[in-house]
């Protein structure tokens, strides 16, 4: 079985799919196995079977090599793509689906995703994208519940598309520093995501960016100063801490059950619903107490006191009641009703006293 020359004038990145592969080829030589090799040269899937393409001269293969190429082995795919895939062709990147591992070579900028595959239904599969080192934005992988976990190229500034990871089986997620932006929706729904790991350069995480992460215990959110809407909403956060992030966008812990301790002490703006459902809510901990009262204007004027605490305004108001401390029903305010029979007898005590006079 022949060999690849990889010393002539391929680019690196072939260089490195070769020498992968020429790796490969003798570890099947002394094992006898058999080596699976296709392309999609001139669009049309080919198959290759080793003992019969491999035997090839150097020619042939920079033939060979003008189509996207695959081969597996020990359960893991090696990828060379040679051209960027059009988003609504992204099934047809012929990938057997759910095994071990996809490793990934090429010069393409854009990458589609996957195809999701709903007859799998466990996350398996690791996708190492590190060698596509012109990659710019990866657009989507939808709902690819066989994706466990995702391995980022580290050379240029990487754009993450809408949806990208949406309803994917990631696991844990580490973004690099060269990753510039994040789309909406784009881990949301990833319900065995556990860790995630955020770079310095994401300041702002947007709409429902982490959404139904119902397996997300805790995050490290010192980066990030802007919280768009329903970002974290019905997550399974426990608590939150950051001394930078100043603004919570619209229903931002909305129904975060689990929710128990926040401290962000720089917070300067947040709607009125941020913290809305989370009613396991114990303690929070800022600079601007008033701000967070009227975010938590949900409650009752006694558990807002009680997570805030007595620099709070709502303390004051608790008391007004006058009974064990406890706030009524009007949040610790005199109701009309109960004042109006006072007056007119005092009123009534002061027309006698005057007629006596008389």
């Amino acid at each position: 079985m022949s060999t690849f020359d990889s010393s002539k004038d391929f680019i690196p990145e072939k260089t490195n799919f070769i020498t992968e592969l020429n790796k490969l080829i003798k570890e099947c030589d002394k094992k006898s196995d058999k080596l699976s090799v296709f392309t999609d040269k001139d669009e049309q899937y080919i198959f290759k079977e080793t003992n019969e393409q491999l035997n090839v001269t150097y020619d042939n293969m920079e033939e060979f090599m003008k189509g996207n190429i695959y081969y597996t082995h020990a359960n893991i795919c090696y990828v060379y793509l040679t051209k960027n895939i059009d988003n609504q062709n992204r099934k047809n990147l012929g990938l057997q689906s759910g095994l071990d591992r996809y490793n990934f070579y090429g010069n393409i900028e854009k990458f589609p995703g996957i195809w999701p595959d709903y007859n799998i239904t466990s996350s398996t599969s690791i996708f190492d994208l590190s060698k596509l080192t012109k990659l710019t934005k990866i657009k989507s992988f939808y709902d690819v519940n066989w994706l466990k976990e995702i391995v980022f190229p580290k050379t240029t500034k990487l754009t993450l598309g809408n949806s990208c990871f949406q309803g994917c089986g990631l696991t844990k997620v580490t973004i690099p520093d060269n990753v510039v932006d994040i789309g909406l929706l784009c881990f949301a729904g990833c319900k065995y995501l556990t860790t995630v790991t955020l770079p310095k350069s994401v300041t702002k995480l947007p709409l429902q960016c982490f959404t139904g992460c119902i397996s997300l215990k805790n995050i490290d959110l010192q980066s990030v100063v802007i919280l768009d809407e329903l970002c974290f909403s019905r997550s399974g956060l426990t608590s939150i801490s950051s001394s930078n992030i100043t603004t919570l966008g619209s229903n931002c812990f909305r129904n975060c059950i689990s929710l128990k301790d926040v401290t962000l002490p720089s917070v300067t703006e947040l709607s009125n619903d941020c913290f809305y459902g989370c009613e396991n809510l114990e303690k929070v901990t800022t600079n601007n107490y008033a701000l967070f009262e009227k975010g938590l204007s949900f409650f009752k004027a006694d558990e807002i006191s009680r997570i805030l605490g007595p620099k709070a305004s709502g303390g004051n108001l608790k008391k007004k009641d006058g009974k064990d401390g406890k706030a009524g029903k009007n949040g610790g305010k005199t109701s009309k009703k109960k004042s109006q029979p006072y007056l007119k007898k005092s009123r009534k005590k002061t027309s006698k006293k005057k007629s006596q006079k008389k």
